[in-house]
């Protein structure tokens, strides 16, 4: 920090060459730009910020309180900050570079703070065409307003409500149209709702972000009518969940992306009895790692009715192995078992190239051989539909961001 002290009377011819060499008539209330009735009786000027061109300190009463600070930034910024009691700001202003030596500088930021306080009681920001972009005031239960605009410096963007601590209460977002397009709202507990609408102004998506870490993010995709839940979904830490519904809002599908295997595991259901029927597992090649990505299939598992203990049994397992690129190998296993089987080596087409009769997963007891386009293979209950993935809704989740604030307590 650079520090020179300078008489009293030539600070006054100083700070009113400085001020009024930056300011044309044009700006806002010019008055407030005018010194204090007291002389001031020292000047700091600070250029150890990199991006500060000079840094002026006007103080008073002996130099023990602050009346005025002026920042030069290098890009021809200009800040004014305002003092009252106890070295408390009053009030900020900012303003864009000037564009010529007698142009009127625009106006970038204008910030009011509640007396003897840091917080705002208001504040506006444009830009640099003049247009307003955004508005915030104090409430009366303290809390704080801002209003976003869109390009038209009119028509609102979003609309936020902070507590005291700077945590967002509730945020609605707008589109150019006036619209609705997302409402979020926190609750004493800081778990968080959010609701999103389509251009009709029906609900198609609500999600809850918990307050407390230990809780997933959980929520519902309705269909046109805002009302009927299609889509159910948990965005776990290890592995994100999808539950398809049909139009009764029974379950039909569940999809698992499983982080740690960069698996998907695609479960059917038969409607009716709420009872799995097969599940595919496919193992991740390309792309992101969500329903939009590309997959290969690994494994199907074939499932028999509830035993008498209520469980699913799994009948049959199918394992789909590349082999060489040419041929795929299909293990199917004895009924109720996951050790003992068949093997086929199958060519593109299907039909078999290798028939292996196996045990204890790697025991070969018998082998044979065929041309192509003699033999497919036949298996209680597999059909070559098993091998492909069903054809479900990419739904487009979202992308959570932590409101700001403490998100631990």
């Amino acid at each position: 920090m650079k520090r020179f002290f300078i008489s009293a009377s030539r600070v006054v011819l100083l700070l009113s060459a400085a001020l009024l060499s930056s300011c044309s008539e044009s700006e806002p209330a010019g008055k407030t730009f005018d010194l204090p009735s007291k002389s001031s009786n020292r000047v700091v000027i600070d250029s150890n910020d990199a991006n500060v061109d000079e840094h002026w300190i006007v103080y008073s009463d002996a130099g023990a309180s602050k009346q005025l600070e002026r920042i030069e930034y290098r890009d021809g910024t200009s800040t004014f900050i305002y003092f009252g009691l106890n070295d408390f700001a009053e009030k900020l202003v900012e303003f864009y570079p000037a564009k010529s030596k007698d142009a009127k500088r625009q106006l970038k930021t204008e910030i009011f703070y509640i007396p003897q306080s840091a917080n705002f009681k208001s504040h506006r920001a444009f830009l640099e065409n003049g247009t307003l972009v955004k508005t915030g005031e104090r409430l009366p239960d303290f809390t704080y307003k801002t209003l976003t605009f869109f390009d038209d410096g009119r028509t609102v963007k979003s609309e936020q409500i902070f507590a005291w601590d700077k945590f967002k209460i509730s945020e609605r977002i707008y589109r150019s149209n006036g619209s609705l397009s997302q409402s979020t709202k926190t609750t004493l507990d800081r778990d968080v709702f959010v609701d999103s609408y389509d251009q009709s102004g029906n609900l198609w998506m609500s999600y809850k972000i918990p307050g407390q870490k230990w809780f997933a993010p959980t929520g519902e995709i309705f269909r046109s009518d805002g009302k009927s839940v299609k889509i159910n979904f948990g965005l776990y830490q290890e592995e994100t969940v999808l539950d398809y519904l049909d139009s009764t809002e029974r379950q039909t599908f569940e999809v698992r992306f499983r982080k740690s295997e960069k698996e998907m595991q695609i479960l059917a259901f038969n409607p009716a009895t709420s009872n799995p029927v097969w599940e595919q597992s496919w193992k991740h090649t390309k792309g992101a790692f969500d329903c939009t990505g590309e997959f290969t299939l690994r494994r199907v598992d074939l499932f028999a009715k509830e035993s008498p203990s209520g469980d699913s049994i799994r009948e049959r397992r199918f394992t789909m192995t590349p082999e060489g690129g040419k041929v795929a190998k299909l293990r199917v296993f004895n009924k109720e078992s996951e050790t003992d089987g068949v093997d086929y080596l199958l060519y593109p087409s299907g039909y078999v190239a290798l028939r292996q009769t196996f045990e204890d997963d790697e025991k070969i007891v018998s082998e044979r051989r065929y041309k192509d386009r003699v033999l497919k293979p036949r298996t209680t209950g597999f059909n070559s539909s098993l091998t492909r993935r069903p054809k479900l809704e990419c739904p487009v989740l979202p992308d959570i961001e932590l409101p700001e604030g403490d998100w631990s307590q």
